[in-house]
């Protein structure tokens, strides 16, 4: 499994790819993820090999790995793998396409994202530049052996922007026996009273989720809720700004911020939320 990003960054992406993995496994297959490398990755990682990167490229958490083709097929060694699943269309996607061609394996791509409405954060987006992004990313599924879309709206889309390589599509799992319990402990540390009723909203805190939007409508409603509150779990670059949003507005004593989450704390936190607020038009499957 090739990507450009893996834990410990807290995202849909990363938890997919980490999902799969362990389904493989306990089937017995062996997985190798190729990732670059990440403030605090792990010391120690089975079977996960960290390619030499740029770490918190353009001040964000993420990491560009640096130009080295030949690193890869030597840190492989002795693994001979019967299949290459890309999980992006840039960056590592030509160290897949040498890996696929090394080996004779075939050349498997999770088309994970709208990639075309994730550009906000370059000054020079544009609509030619969404036109030239969805020719790259159909271009490369294209180059691939069988492509695997996370829903059926996105398979119908990509087949839509040209996509000629049969699409399967496999939705990430979930363990619905982890979601039990309460979320009376959470509440407490969280410092919600019992009794309030909770707007919740988990993920990236950033443009592509359509968050300014959200907060003004979340706010609206907390105006003429007095006894409702708004919790945010998550980080990302509008954290401030919906911070200052409530502030203005004198609704910051309805404001919580929790912070990435993730595993049993993740769980409590969406058991304490009463209605689950999510605004995103980009979202391929918002789980």
């Amino acid at each position: 499994m090739v990507t450009n990003t893996y834990l410990p960054i807290v995202g849909g992406l990363e938890l997919s790819i980490e999902s799969f993995a362990t389904e493989y496994r306990k089937r017995g297959h062996r997985v190798v993820i190729l990732a670059p490398e990440f403030e605090n990755s792990p010391a120690k990682e089975t079977d996960v090999i960290r390619v030499p990167a740029l770490k918190n490229f353009n001040g964000s958490k993420y990491s560009i790995k640096l130009p080295m083709p030949v690193f890869f097929i030597k840190a492989l060694g002795k693994f001979k793998p019967d299949m290459i699943h890309a999980q992006h269309p840039f960056l590592m996607r030509d160290t897949a396409v040498r890996l696929a061609y090394a080996h004779n394996a075939p050349l498997i791509f999770t088309h994970h994202s709208l990639y075309e409405e994730n550009i906000h954060w370059m000054p020079w987006a544009a609509k030619g530049l969404k036109k030239f992004i969805i020719g790259l990313t159909t271009g490369y599924a294209n180059l691939c052996d069988a492509v695997i879309a996370p829903s059926e709206s996105v398979a119908e889309m990509i087949k839509g922007h040209g996509v000629k390589t049969p699409v399967t599509v496999i939705p990430t799992g979930l363990h619905l026996n982890q979601f039990t319990g309460t979320s009376k402990n959470f509440r407490e540390e969280t410092d919600i009273p019992e009794k309030s009723f909770v707007v919740g909203y988990v993920g990236r805190l950033a443009e592509e989720k359509n968050l300014p939007f959200l907060m003004r409508a979340v706010a609206s409603f907390l105006q003429k809720e007095k006894n409702s509150l708004f919790l945010v779990v998550g980080s990302g670059p509008l954290e401030e700004a919906i911070s200052l949003h409530f502030k203005e507005l004198k609704l910051e004593k309805q404001l919580r911020f929790a912070g990435e989450m993730k595993g049993k704390k993740l769980i409590e936190a969406y058991q304490a939320i009463d209605v689950f607020a999510f605004a995103s038009q980009s979202e391929t499957q918002g789980m």
